[in-house]
């Protein structure tokens, strides 16, 4: 029955109203009516795995302990981590795209009504720029989708291969960057991309490749008015990219020839001099002089 205000009584049955048996040990608790305020983030994938926030009151400490604390996405329910009277944190479950309505029970059975929303939606990765970068790692990406969303509380990361995990910064709904991580091998390896603990099951791929080396230059000297085609060999030069070479802090395209040959012409200067020759196969990581 309903009561006047929370606590515990002991839970009697009788087969007459007249005598009663108790319990033989423990009691039943009245507690507060929970409620649903707010949850954070609003929005994840329809493949689930958002790590939720849950804001509003009347959550129970000993519900949890009794394993009675949950969250309810729609119809789905999953276990809830009691955090406060004021605050549980759950997973979003699987879902379809569109609303789902969010309540929290204390003993897995009543659930709020609080009419609170969190939104699935289909993310999609669409192209990453570059799709390449050096083993070293350390190459600025750009990673291009639809529905995607800055970081919740658990962060933003980027996914290379099993376990390579880097920190992404979020652009807008369609973009997030982030920087490579170094890598062993050459080849390719999944780029995937993690927000607030789900895993977005849309995948791309990123390519390794072996930095490049410089074993010397020809000919080593030239006018400060530029203009000197210099040839350029060493080893891991790569004609499918954006080739460059950079004299000093001067990075200038250059054409590639073979994966030991690169040309480029000297850039102008305001006064004689020896500088650096470095190659780079993305205007970003320079490979020098071995």
């Amino acid at each position: 029955p309903g009561v006047d205000g929370v606590g515990e009584v002991y839970v009697e049955v009788s087969m007459n109203n007249q005598q009663y048996g108790s319990l033989g040990s423990g009691s039943f608790e009245y507690q507060e009516m929970a409620e649903v305020e707010f949850v954070y983030p609003v929005k994840g994938p329809s493949e689930g795995g958002t790590f939720v926030v849950v804001s509003g009151s009347g959550f129970s400490q000993r519900s949890s302990i009794l394993s009675y604390l949950y969250c309810r996405f729609n119809v789905t329910r999953v276990v809830a981590s009691y955090v406060s009277m004021e605050e549980v944190h759950c997973t979003a479950p699987i879902g379809v795209t569109g609303y789902a309505g969010v309540e929290v029970s204390n003993n897995d059975a009543e659930y709020t009504e609080s009419g609170v929303q969190f939104e699935y939606e289909e993310v999609l990765l669409v192209s990453v720029d570059p799709s390449r970068g050096v083993m070293s790692g350390g190459t600025e990406l750009t990673v291009v989708g639809e529905h995607l969303h800055a970081g919740g509380s658990k962060g933003l990361y980027c996914k290379f291969g099993v376990s390579l995990m880097q920190p992404a910064t979020w652009q807008s709904t369609s973009s997030i960057r982030c920087a490579s991580p170094s890598y062993g091998d050459g080849g390719m390896v999944e780029l995937v991309v993690i927000n607030n603990e789900a895993v977005y099951k849309s995948v791309l791929v990123w390519t390794y490749y072996e930095d490049p080396v410089v074993y010397g230059i020809y000919p080593v000297v030239g006018g400060v008015s530029g203009g000197t085609v210099v040839q350029v060999f060493g080893v891991g030069f790569l004609g499918s990219f954006g080739t460059y070479c950079r004299f000093g802090e001067i990075s200038v395209p250059a054409r590639w020839s073979s994966d030991t040959l690169m040309e480029c012409a000297s850039p102008g200067v305001d006064g004689g001099g020896e500088v650096y020759v470095e190659v780079s196969m993305s205007n970003q990581q320079y490979g020098s002089l071995g």
